[in-house]
């Protein structure tokens, strides 16, 4: 089920089996459904996840064990993963948050998915998604249902929109404590963004945040390099699919990426089209594990768990971006469970995370990592995919293109538990 993940301080293994990707992949809403890999994120071999079912790891053991201890009561402070680490997941940041508030977000996420089957096929409405609240507790926002509606909707659409749970028409979990729906105005339609402000290259190793496109001369496609990820047998670079492959394809024979100055960074070897990620296998040279921008570098330690960013929602400036249009930036995470597509491909249907910005996100910034930065070092949240266009457009640097405000990206936890790629 989608509202889960570790439940506290608990073990690698059962938080693992709780944090399967649900079954977007059949889900039918307002975009078209579009064909997408039967089982997993990935081509590649047994996932994660899979391995850890054939070793008879239980998914009930932590319901069990929680109710033993005495861990059960609304009011209790609990212990979330906040963040893991390396191809073992393990835990590396924990924090402590409100149990009531654990329980609430786990009851939005079942709730936003029962609003989106009643809602998401209406023409007016794009987006259906929970979104961060001015609630907070125990240093956490709680969140609520919100529908995003397309610019042109009506008044009277609008108004036809459930203004809370109750009359919406779906089961009020008793654990919900913000019952009110949101409704948001898209400040404009939802547009990718594969244009060069920052142009250092770095040969090898070969870190994120750079410029990378899809030939050397004549028409390419550019967009900014994503951050190292490895498995058990290689290192690769991890990015956006729709910045290195047109026309829906992904993992196309010959198809390569290539830094600004035509260094050779190596070819799509994995990912999915809709949910726009891909990896890129180098045969000669490596990856930096490391986001390079103007000012300075960061490394990568891991990347944000499910539990993770809700923790971080609503919290100001807590995440960056790097963009090689934008440049470096902080933002807030604006919600999750979101949905985001084209129209063409890219479809991530209720899976994407919604950030926003004090600026904008540009075209030529898709790729591009976001992390959370703290204490303990700097955690992988998703690359950009696109954006909700806004008003005119941006100029400089020789580029040109959309401009738009919040961002969208399909969270790397989800790769990661449904795959065998990791960060650390």
């Amino acid at each position: 089920m989608k509202e889960n993940e570790a439940d506290g301080d608990v073990t690698r293994s059962e938080a693992l089996e709780s944090v399967a990707d649900s079954p977007e992949t059949t889900r039918d809403t307002g975009f078209s459904t579009v064909a997408q890999h039967a089982r997993g994120e990935s081509n590649r071999g047994s996932t994660r996840r899979s391995v850890l079912k054939k070793s008879g790891v239980g998914a009930f053991a932590l319901g069990t064990l929680t109710e033993k201890l005495g861990f059960s009561s609304f009011d209790a402070p609990t212990r979330i993963v906040a963040t893991r680490s390396g191809l073992d997941s393990a835990p590396e940041v924990t924090k402590k948050v409100p149990r009531k508030w654990l329980e609430h977000q786990r009851a939005v996420r079942r709730v936003t998915d029962r609003l989106r089957a009643a809602w998401e096929n209406a023409p007016f409405v794009g987006s259906v998604a929970y979104a961060p609240t001015d609630r907070m507790e125990g240093g956490v926002y709680y969140c609520q249902p919100e529908i995003s509606v397309r610019p042109d909707a009506t008044a009277a659409q609008v108004a036809s929109l459930p203004e809370s749970v109750a009359n919406a028409g779906v089961e009020v979990p008793n654990e919900l404590r913000v019952s009110d729906i949101a409704v948001r105005r898209m400040n404009g339609e939802f547009a990718l963004a594969d244009v060069d402000c920052y142009d250092e290259v770095t040969d090898s190793p070969f870190p994120g945040g750079l410029k990378i496109k899809t030939a050397t001369s004549g028409f390419y496609q550019m967009g900014t390099a994503g951050f190292m990820v490895y498995d058990d047998t290689a290192e690769y670079l991890y990015t956006a699919n729709h910045v290195l492959m047109d026309d829906c394809d992904c993992c196309v024979a010959d198809s390569r990426a290539y830094a600004d100055d035509d260094t050779d960074l190596g070819y799509v070897a994995d990912g999915h089209k809709n949910h726009d990620w891909c990896v890129v296998e180098r045969t000669d040279g490596g990856y930096g594990n490391t986001v390079q921008y103007e000012e300075d570098e960061i490394e990568l330690h891991g990347w944000v768990t499910e539990n993770g960013i809700d923790s971080l929602q609503g919290v100001t400036d807590a995440i960056r971006q790097q963009g090689v249009i934008s440049g470096y930036q902080t933002g807030t995470l604006k919600g999750d469970f979101a949905s985001f597509a084209d129209f063409n491909c890219v479809s991530m249907l209720g899976n994407a995370v919604k950030l926003g910005f004090p600026d904008y996100a540009r075209e030529g910034d898709s790729g591009g990592p976001y992390w959370w930065p703290n204490a303990d070092g700097n955690w992988a949240i998703t690359v950009h995919t696109g954006f909700e266009v806004g008003d005119g457009t941006y100029s400089g640097c020789g580029h040109s293109g959309k401009k738009g405000n919040p961002a969208y990206g399909y969270p790397v936890w989800r790769v990661f538990n449904n795959t065998n790629y990791a960060i650390s």
